[in-house]
């Protein structure tokens, strides 16, 4: 019979030392076995409250980090955890966290549950009576092992003629019926100026907002940022989404036509700090985020000069609201490749508020 984690009884564990020459299995298999000794720990400590603790793992359909309570593992007295309830292999967790905070990485090392007595857990419940803002970015490092499908897209970017390096973006889809009204309506009041512009709109399927550009040393890099974001999603937005409003056009640099975005808690800013902070390359000039209306080739941009005076096309004043909530990060390949539904190749989707309904 399965029981659940709440109705437990207390497990005493007692560890041993064993010299690697005398075990037999490889270091792997150390590794696998080190996250259920821990989630051991977690499960018969009296003082640690599973209903807190949540399990982050590798999707490998996916290649993000996905997450689930512990509290929905089953546990046998004489079996042990059962990690296939869940489909999961021991390999593919990644982190645990009490709250927002980090209590053991596998990539990190962090281990706040075996590495003392009291083991320093106890430290950090304290804590968190007393300070519920616990919510500092995790150190993250490069080298994690990076999902087939990033292999891909940085190869196939490689690949090309003249790489000098690879290239992505951060960005939400416009989906507000009202937004891509006005942006269409934008398009079609320019074109009738500028007929020359006509093959260089983007489709409504294509519109989004871009909030950050950054380029990758390679696919571990890719990795590490898709993980960034996914952990920045999990503590800051999971209950609230940003908002995105659209305050006027702007022509940017080959004739590129954008309407530039706001974002009421400076989300693109936070992505660029977090991936700063790790030492992933961005765009060297002032990012703004921005919805790309038109963008012609080069070959198109060379035939034209001068300005538009693109606010008199953009009607940002509209009684049905211009705006709409970030409910999903996207990481975009640069490029002309599209996926099949005519959208750029992704390196993940990143949900910020799945029960959100607009």
């Amino acid at each position: 019979m399965d029981y659940r984690l709440n109705s437990l009884p207390t497990i005493h564990l007692s560890f041993q030392l064993i010299s690697p020459l005398f075990f037999p299995f490889s270091f792997h298999m150390l590794k696998a076995q080190r996250i259920k000794d821990i989630l051991k720990l977690v499960i018969s400590d009296e003082r640690i409250p599973d209903n807190l603790i949540t399990v982050f793992y590798t999707d490998f359909a996916t290649g993000s980090e996905t997450k689930k309570p512990l509290t929905e593992f089953l546990y046998d007295p004489v079996l042990g955890l059962n990690l296939s309830t869940l489909g999961l292999r021991d390999s593919q967790i990644t982190c645990l966290k009490l709250l927002d905070k980090v209590i053991w990485d596998k990539i990190s090392g962090v281990d706040l549950i075996s590495t003392s007595s009291p083991p320093p857990i106890y430290a950090l419940l304290e804590k968190i009576t007393q300070d519920s803002s616990l919510a500092e970015v995790d150190k993250l490092a490069v080298g994690c092992k990076a999902p087939e499908h990033l292999k891909r897209l940085c190869a196939m970017q490689a690949a090309k003629p003249g790489f000098r390096k690879h290239r992505f973006f951060v960005c939400q889809r416009v989906y507000d019926e009202v937004v891509i009204e006005n942006a269409v309506n934008m398009q079609t009041k320019i074109c009738e100026n500028i007929p020359l512009l006509r093959e260089s709109c983007y489709p409504p399927g294509w519109f989004h907002v871009t909030l950050a550009t950054f380029y990758p040393a390679g696919p571990e890099e890719l990795h590490l940022s898709i993980r960034l974001l996914q952990r920045m999603v999990d503590k800051h937005y999971d209950e609230s989404c940003p908002h995105i409003g659209f305050r006027n056009a702007q022509q940017f640099s080959n004739f590129v036509i954008v309407v530039v975005a706001y974002i009421s808690d400076g989300i693109h800013q936070a992505i660029c700090s977090a991936f700063r902070g790790e030492g992933i390359e961005l765009e060297k000039q002032e990012f703004v985020p921005h919805l790309t209306v038109i963008k012609p080739p080069s070959n198109i941009a060379r035939k034209l000069s001068g300005r538009l005076n693109v606010h008199r096309y953009y009607n940002r004043y509209s009684s049905r609201g211009n705006g709409q909530s970030i409910n999903r990060l996207e990481v975009c390949m640069c490029g002309q490749e599209r996926d099949e539904e005519g959208f750029w190749l992704r390196a993940a989707s990143l949900p910020v508020a799945p029960n959100a309904v607009f």
